[in-house]
């Protein structure tokens, strides 16, 4: 079974501005992909498996999502020197889960149309 076959839900390859507040510190990044989820980032630090985050990702157009992230996995990447951070979304309320769900799928209209 691959990972996309083991996500219950759709991701798309978007970069947005994002804000993660742990105990060592606050970090922005951008986000590589999005789904309801979770989200994907390169952070330059390496943060613990299963660290709680704080999360605020901008949405275009919208109010920020804030939510609970949870460290799922990091991995050093070889060309930046920083780590590809996996994040599960433990605590997304319904109406954040909405407006990201319905991000996910304007994107993926967008991204079909230019293709």
């Amino acid at each position: 079974m691959t990972a996309s076959e083991r996500r219950q839900y759709p991701r798309v390859r978007e970069k947005l501005e994002c804000r993660l507040s742990a105990p060592a510190g606050a970090f922005s990044v951008r986000t590589d992909d999005l789904s309801c989820g979770g989200a994907s980032c390169l952070m330059d630090q390496m943060i613990a498996p299963m660290t709680k985050l704080s999360v605020q990702i901008d949405l275009p157009a919208s109010n920020p999502v804030r939510c609970t992230g949870v460290v799922l996995r990091q991995q050093k990447t070889k060309n930046s020197g920083g780590y590809q951070t996996a994040l599960y979304f433990s605590d997304l309320d319904g109406s954040d889960r909405k407006r990201i769900a319905e991000f996910v799928l304007q994107s993926m209209f967008r991204n079909h149309q230019e293709n």
